[in-house]
């Protein structure tokens, strides 16, 4: 039903998106020329930023923050589905990238405090349009198109219109006052210092500010519609929701596509999405996101500090040759087994950065199988596939766990990695027909669009050359042929060793990696 034919429909709703007679509107324009600028070239001599976009990266609006003495963004709603569960993870995601944007930038925070930076989010109608506004020294500058607020859309390195109009009172007045309407009329601030400054919290979701005191109280439009397949965000919400937002209609009621959200139904909304959320005992939300370009590692909210000493990453060193000289004890060809595990150490520390390597070869238009994102142990029931992951991930964050299997599904491992961001995604012990209804699919998606996603594991027990020709050019695969002793005191033995080596095991080693993998990194990817 559209908001024309529908007199429940919010009036904003017709005012900015169909006129009396549902005529679209059109700006009438003359072409002047042609020329090619940089982003920076582009604000340069500017001192104000308005930006109305489709979606974003946390790099650009960096960049913007840096140079601009004010800087407003209006993040357009998407029209995701239609349904309240998809609508707060949206904006739970938008939430969680800004976080992201501003953690470690003390410049940023302080303009958010000083109200020099403002964000907002639109909570009324439908919003794909891109508008960028700019005041200053060199006048006026409004430019409008295709593109988003995004570090790939101005890099030149993908196909979008600009159209820019410079010192034009008319075209100033047309775009600023529909840019203004928008922003005044149907948006939620989401620039709060509390809502940025450490974790998310599902207080903090803009749809559900009435639960927080002096807040005004929104209405949410939703209606369907089809928005195009872009951002991170957009992309991961077009999978099914986490869990923690099913059945959210019992908590916030919709009629004709419309949900009133006033403080007492958003303070039940937010103990609702709360109590669903996953649980420390049951599988805590782990998360790991890395910043390039400042050196900054951040492991479930916590910034990691990478400076170690020498002595730590050497005692580390030593309990992994002692972890390694115990695959001597196994049947089999067992030096074989030691050198694919190395491999796959090698991988899997590295898996972090896979995402960065990835993306940027898709922006250069070239092959990404070099840079595997799903790694499949596969081999005997007794080979040790389990307890190297477990080791690998103690030595990297000290601490271990896998998600029950019946979350690996084409719906949620998609929801799963945004979650976990670059923290390992590990299923253990998978079995082969949950592996064929869903990890093929998975594995054979080239193009996962997320700026920050994480490496998959999936150990299984299946015999030699088990895997089509798709699955073995896109994974990294290793096949285990050894196996414990037979002799059930020495498989003890070594059981009591490897026990002892995890106590005495700690992160130091993966901390001097990241250290220094990270300038590496940025060389890669520029």
């Amino acid at each position: 039903m559209t908001a024309k034919n529908d007199p429940s429909a919010h009036a904003l709703f017709q005012d900015a998106l169909l006129d009396e007679t549902g005529k679209l509107g059109i700006v009438r324009a003359r072409f002047e020329g042609f020329d090619k600028s940089s982003f920076d070239e582009l604000i340069v001599g500017y001192s104000s930023l308005k930006v109305l976009t489709y979606s974003s990266s946390a790099s650009i609006i960096n960049r913007a923050a840096e140079e601009m003495e004010r800087l407003e963004i209006v993040f357009g709603r998407p029209d995701i589905l239609g349904d309240m569960a998809s609508y707060l993870y949206f904006q739970e995601l938008l939430v969680k990238e800004l976080i992201d944007a501003t953690r470690g930038k003390d410049f940023i925070k302080e303009k958010i405090e000083s109200g020099a930076i403002k964000l907002y989010v639109v909570q009324d109608i439908i919003s794909h349009e891109k508008l960028f506004l700019l005041e200053g020294e060199a006048g006026t500058r409004v430019i409008t198109g295709s593109a988003n607020f995004s570090e790939r859309a101005f890099s030149g390195a993908q196909n979008e219109s600009y159209v820019c109009f410079d010192d034009d009172p008319a075209a100033w007045e047309h775009f600023n006052g529909a840019y203004e309407r928008i922003r005044d009329r149907s948006t939620t601030s989401i620039i709060e210092r509390a809502q940025i400054d450490g974790e998310f919290d599902a207080a903090n979701i803009p749809a559900l500010s009435p639960a927080r005191q002096n807040s005004k109280s929104p209405k949410v439009i939703l209606v369907q519609d089809g928005p195009p397949d872009l951002s991170t965000v957009h992309k991961a919400v077009r999978f099914r929701p986490p869990k923690r937002y099913g059945g959210i209609s019992s908590a916030i009621e919709t009629k004709g596509g419309v949900a009133k959200i006033d403080r007492q139904v958003a303070q039940r909304a937010v103990r609702y999405v709360k109590s669903n959320s996953r649980t420390q005992e049951e599988n805590p939300e782990e998360y790991l996101s890395v910043h390039p370009d400042s050196g900054l590692v951040v492991l479930s909210g916590n910034e990691l500090d990478l400076n170690v000493t020498a002595e730590a990453v050497e005692t580390d060193v030593h309990a992994w040759l002692e972890y390694f000289s115990g695959y001597q004890l196994f049947k089999g060809l067992h030096e074989k087994l030691a050198r694919d595990y190395f491999m796959f150490w090698s991988w899997f520390y590295a898996g972090p950065f896979v995402c960065d390597l990835r993306n940027s070869a898709l922006a250069r238009g070239e092959d990404v199988w070099d840079y595997p994102v799903f790694g499949l142990l596969y081999g005997k029931s007794n080979c040790g596939k389990s307890e190297l992951v477990r080791t690998l991930l103690l030595s990297m964050f000290g601490k271990e766990g896998f998600p029950p299997n019946d979350w690996f599904t084409k719906g949620q491992v998609p929801v799963l990695m945004e979650q976990n961001r670059r923290y390992p995604l590990v299923f253990d012990d998978m079995d082969k027909t949950r592996f064929g209804q869903h990890g093929a699919a998975l594995i054979k998606d080239d193009h996962v669009r997320m700026r920050e996603y994480p490496p998959v594991v999936l150990s299984m027990n299946a015999g030699q050359d088990t895997f089509d020709s798709e699955i073995r050019k896109r994974a990294l695969i290793v096949y285990t042929g050894a196996s414990l002793p037979d002799h059930t005191g020495e498989a003890r033995k070594l059981g009591r060793r490897v026990k002892q080596i995890k106590a005495n095991l700690g992160t130091a080693l993966y901390k001097e990696y990241l250290k220094r993998m990270l300038p590496r990194l940025r060389q890669e990817i520029e």
